[in-house]
């Protein structure tokens, strides 16, 4: 029960009253005579170091307080030397050869073993204490004082006349020495002491501090300082004793005293039995559970009611612990149920010898259930470990097996320069031909003594670079084999982290790249051959469109001027053959412009952005009706057609699919065209429509390919190159084209563009 402010102050107020109450009439005493004075402070103080001896050492074995009791063991010989001190004082007349100096020094060597017992008792808190050898040595420092006294062999302390020596000065601030670095000893050591003890001897060191001080100032030992010192003395032996005595002592008893009121209060059954069991006191619980009232349980036995009944007295191992005193706890189970008590047994014993027992019963029925349920549980989980273990063996097999079935080798490393291994697969031995015993722990080899040294600090960078952005890396690089072959080795790996992020190790997987390195060296040979077969077909490129044009144009120019200036110099049939000679030629220039067209859409960057098909139309169609203003047309565009990819080459798209629906529909009274969307799988399929000639479906296949027609050049005219380059536009950007028709109804093509959304 914690102690209330208005207790604790009581609490002060009764320690500092009864010295301050014993200074008036010693002070009074002082004036009238100093030697009774001195005598009887000195007296009060021998008495309670005596006291504190006896105390400490007589309620050890209950108390158990091995700090308190090495402070009784120094105090005994304390009283001792203080009782010495006192009958050498001058005017007592007990030694006739004692006089001050004498009186001095039994003081200050009792002051000087009082600041050691002091200063080293501390260490009692927290170790156990030998109080023999600790009282002998006390003793043993005791007697050589006495001797030293005795014999005269200590220096002189005091000069009649003249005072204090420097020798007893230095002494006592030796000791005020002593007692400070006591203090704050005990003050580090605070958390193992009592609080209120702790003040006790915090305020007894302090004063006795003061009291030595005090004896630095004095002439004559009469002097009215030495009275001042000596109350000091008082007022500190008072609160050793207040710390030890009453705190230590009587609080405990007056503890066990409330204890005792309390007793009724034990849920459990509480009995109070002699030797032969038989109950001498019972608490209400232990009456409730006998269903006996108090006059019928006192003084029978316990084993009848609270024991089993069924064994016999003489066999209740509960009754053969209570005739031979042995206390602990025994369990026992009710005859005929399944309920479990726990019999606790604590002796009681009087001038050492066994008086009876305190047995304590407790029902520990739920307990005992709930052991054989945890036992139950323990038996289900140990099955259940059983069949994991199994199960993560199975694992660690099939594990192991693809590990070894793996086409390279699997490893665990520190992230160190040398690639310190902690685990590597046997597939090591098939990629370098070492074995991975010899990678564990750098016994043989290090990890990167496999690697080519003119890739080593590379990959070193490149890992750590990888690391750093994203905790993994992947590389390729060159290794040495055991035969000192030199392969190129692939490797992917990731960082390893504990909970707080710190880079723990390196875990990864190297294969064999040697034969894919090959390939791409062979594809990269292979890229350089098309690179410069490109720039030849650019220049074959520019050849044919600056070489054949010229021929083109003069065979056109020619073939006019015969026609417009030699018109009466020939006959129809002459007439005839130039325009079928000029419509070849434009047909020739026609053919070129669409054949370098279809060249120049494999090369070069896709450039994607965001592109409206629907402003693309518009602008093929504006051409087409400028060139035919006379032509009816019904057009209808669907709104928001947007995609991403090349502006110029799906202008070139809309260029020829809307070319084609305008010219396949020339036939008919008015052109109707249709461009809309609609979604497929998620990606939208874009559409342009007409009600044109139409086309034979068996002949589709051929629609996509160069110089396929499926008309004739008298129905419409054309190349055969327009559909081929839409195609090859439309897989650039990752799409297909189809087309769907219906002879003399009409045709829809359809196309899509791959991911629309990235660009």
């Amino acid at each position: 029960m914690p102690i209330s402010a208005g207790e604790d102050r009581q609490f002060w107020i009764r320690q500092f009253r009864v010295p301050l109450l014993l200074s008036l009439p010693l002070i009074a005493i002082a004036q009238y005579n100093f030697l009774l004075f001195h005598t009887l402070v000195e007296f009060f103080a021998i008495f309670v170091a005596f006291l504190i001896g006896v105390v400490a050492w007589n309620t050890f074995e209950f108390s158990r307080n091995h700090y308190l009791m090495y402070l009784g063991c120094g105090y005994l010989w304390i009283g001792l030397l203080d009782t010495l001190h006192t009958l050498t004082f001058p005017g007592i007349g007990v030694f006739s050869h004692s006089g001050l100096n004498a009186t001095l020094g039994f003081w200050i060597g009792t002051r000087l073993l009082e600041g050691m017992i002091l200063l080293t008792a501390p260490l009692f808190l927290r170790h156990a204490l030998m109080r023999t050898p600790a009282t002998l040595g006390f003793g043993l420092f005791s007697l050589v004082l006495i001797l030293l006294v005795g014999r005269g062999m200590l220096p002189d302390m005091h000069i009649p006349g003249e005072g204090l020596t420097r020798v007893k000065i230095y002494s006592e601030y030796l000791i005020i020495l002593l007692l400070a670095a006591a203090m704050a000893y005990l003050w580090l050591r605070r958390r193992w002491v009592e609080p209120r003890i702790l003040l006790l001897m915090l305020w007894s060191i302090g004063l006795t501090m003061a009291s030595e001080l005090m004896f630095t100032q004095y002439v004559s030992h009469n002097d009215q300082i030495i009275m001042v010192g000596h109350l000091f003395k008082l007022a500190s032996y008072w609160l050793i004793y207040a710390a030890i005595v009453q705190t230590g002592l009587e609080e405990p008893f007056r503890i066990l005293a409330r204890g005792a009121h309390t007793y009724d209060a034990i849920p459990e059954p509480v009995l109070l039995v002699d030797r032969q069991g038989r109950v001498h006191e019972a608490n209400h619980e232990a009456l409730r559970t006998a269903r006996r009232a108090e006059h019928e349980l006192l003084g029978h036995s316990s084993h009848a009611l609270f024991h089993d009944p069924t064994i016999p007295e003489q066999d209740c191992p509960v009754c053969q612990s209570i005739h031979n005193g042995r206390p602990g706890s025994i369990t026992v189970t009710l005859a005929g149920s399944d309920e479990w008590r726990e019999i606790t047994l604590s002796p009681i014993r009087s001038a050492g010898l066994h008086q009876g027992m305190v047995q304590a019963i407790r029902d520990i029925t739920a307990q005992k259930r709930n052991e054989a349920e945890i036992i139950r549980h323990r038996q289900e989980l140990q099955n259940q470990v059983v069949r994991r273990t199994s199960e993560l063996e199975e694992n660690r097999r099939i594990l192991s097996n693809l590990i070894s079935n793996l086409p390279g080798a699997v490893y665990r490393c520190w992230n160190d320069k040398d690639w310190t291994m902690l685990f590597m697969s046997d597939g090591i031995r098939a990629l370098t031909g070492y074995s991975a015993q010899s990678f564990l722990d750098n016994k043989i080899l290090m990890g990167r003594d496999i690697i080519h040294p003119e890739d080593r600090e590379w990959v070193w960078r490149e890992v750590q670079g990888g690391l750093e952005r994203d905790g993994s890396f992947q590389l390729t690089y060159r290794i040495h084999t055991a035969d000192g072959e030199t392969r190129w080795a692939w490797e992917k790996g990731i960082g390893i982290y504990d909970e707080q992020g710190n880079l723990l190790s390196l875990e990864g997987f190297i294969t064999d790249m040697t034969d894919r390195k090959e390939v791409e060296e062979a594809l990269l040979q292979t890229s350089n051959r098309l690179a410069l077969m490109n720039q030849e077909l650019e220049g074959f490129n520019y050849s044919v469109s600056h070489d054949l044009r010229g021929p083109l144009r003069a065979i056109d120019g020619f073939s006019l001027i015969l026609e417009e200036e030699y018109t009466d110099q020939l006959d129809a049939r002459g007439h005839d053959y130039l325009r079928r000679v000029r419509r070849a030629a434009q047909k020739m220039g026609r053919l070129i412009d669409d054949l370098l067209q279809l060249s120049r859409v494999g090369r070069g960057e896709l450039m994607r952005e965001s592109v409206d098909l629907g402003e693309l139309v518009q602008q093929s169609l504006a051409q087409l009706q400028e060139s035919n203003p006379e032509v009816e047309t019904e057009i209808h565009i669907e709104d928001g057609l947007r995609t991403h990819g090349d502006r110029g080459l799906l202008q070139v798209v809309t260029d020829n699919l809307v070319g084609n629906a305008w010219k396949y529909s020339s036939h008919k009274t008015k052109v109707h065209i249709q461009v809309g969307s609609m979604p497929h799988n998620g990606t939208p399929v874009f559409f342009i429509r007409d009600r044109g000639a139409g086309f034979d479906m068996d002949y589709a296949d051929k629609l996509f390919g160069a110089f396929q027609r499926l008309h004739s050049d008298k129905e419409y005219e054309g190349t055969g190159i327009g559909l081929a380059t839409v195609h090859r536009i439309i897989q650039r950007h990752g799409g297909s084209i189809w087309a769907e028709s219906v002879i003399d109804q009409g045709s829809t093509f359809y196309f899509t563009l791959g991911d629309t959304t990235k660009n």
